[in-house]
């Protein structure tokens, strides 16, 4: 993919993106982080012509899903949207051995068939709903899912505050919203909803589809406030994090550069020819022993020997003062 806005990291707009670093780039700050993902379509279409939002999805958009489940420990959707889009516990991945919960809400208390049935391998299924669904299918949702599968939270209605801290006691602490456009809509509303991963597809669909948001006004007069945070296209479909405004308007700060692993710096001392220097790695693995630094810049390297870069991250990691394998074997070749 290419980076069209990043503040974050050092990757300049215009730059190819692997899969292991489009994956850091999406992960989540530490602490609990409640990010929705949702994709629209040009002409601000959820759906297409079938009503599902499956039908405008992209492969780009495919990729971008599937890394945001790997980060995520819940998966928060509506019990509509699981019945219509045909959700199934998720599945682990290469990634995510653990794979997320799927959690079900639904006001009335009724379990959807995509999460009554246990699938081995698979994620938990719990339902949050309220004390209005009534004691009968309060029953019935726990002989069905088990006593601790269903959170009752709220009284008439579902009390999403209430939901996420449920979740986050039980250590679901990073929770991926999947809409439907009401649950979102609603979660906008109690100011619960941290980032927002929305996907741009390529298409003009016409008539009168919902869109990723709906439910009653926001805010008034410009609704509720959001800035883009990240930016990535790859064959015309565009993807991007979003931060959500406070009630009092400030933005939540970004993550720490040092949170990702390929963009984690791994100082490793070399012998050249003229003198020994440190070297800052992007990689989660030093230098290779059959590949020692000809020089003191390298291009996978922050900056040269020296820099700011180097002096800053050499200082806060504090690296242990031994050679890799490839230095030590060419300061023995020239021993006598």
């Amino acid at each position: 993919m290419r980076v069209l806005l990043d503040p974050r990291r050092p990757a300049s707009p215009g730059s190819r993106l692997g899969a292991e670093a489009l994956r850091d780039l999406y992960r989540p700050p530490r602490g609990r982080w409640v990010r929705s993902n949702m994709v629209t379509t040009l002409d601000g279409s959820a759906v297409g012509a079938d009503g599902r939002s499956g039908s405008v999805n992209t492969a780009p958009d495919h990729r971008v899903f599937a890394l945001l489940r790997d980060h995520a420990d819940a998966v928060l959707v509506g019990a509509g949207t699981v019945r219509d889009e045909g959700y199934t516990r998720v599945r682990p991945t290469r990634h995510s051995p653990v794979p997320a919960a799927l959690v079900a809400v639904t006001r009335s208390g009724r379990v959807p068939d995509g999460l009554r049935t246990p699938v081995e391998g698979r994620g938990d299924g719990l339902l949050v709903t309220c004390e209005g669904a009534g004691a009968k299918a309060l029953r019935a949702a726990r002989s069905a899912l088990g006593e601790d599968a269903v959170l009752v939270c709220g009284g008439p209605s579902v009390d999403l505050p209430a939901a996420l801290d449920a979740l986050a006691a039980r250590g679901l602490r990073h929770v991926l919203l999947e809409g439907g456009p009401s649950l979102l809509g609603t979660a906008l509303a109690a100011g619960v909803v941290d980032e927002m991963a929305t996907t741009i597809a390529p298409a003009v669909v016409g008539g009168d589809f919902r869109r990723i948001v709906t439910g009653p006004p926001l805010a008034e007069p410009g609704g509720v406030g959001v800035r883009p945070h990240l930016l990535v296209e790859e064959a015309g479909t565009l993807l991007g994090l979003w931060r959500v405004a406070r009630a009092d308007g400030r933005f939540r700060p970004p993550p720490a550069v040092r949170t990702a692993r390929e963009w984690d710096v791994r100082p490793c001392r070399h012998r050249t020819a003229r003198a020994t220097v440190e070297v800052h790695h992007l990689g989660r693995s030093p230098c290779p022993p059959h590949q020692p630094p000809a020089s003191p810049t390298r291009p996978d390297c922050t900056g040269p020997a020296g820099s700011r870069w180097s002096r800053r991250w050499g200082r806060s990691t504090r690296p242990r003062r031994r050679r890799c394998a490839a230095s030590s074997t060419r300061r023995s070749a020239r021993e006598p």
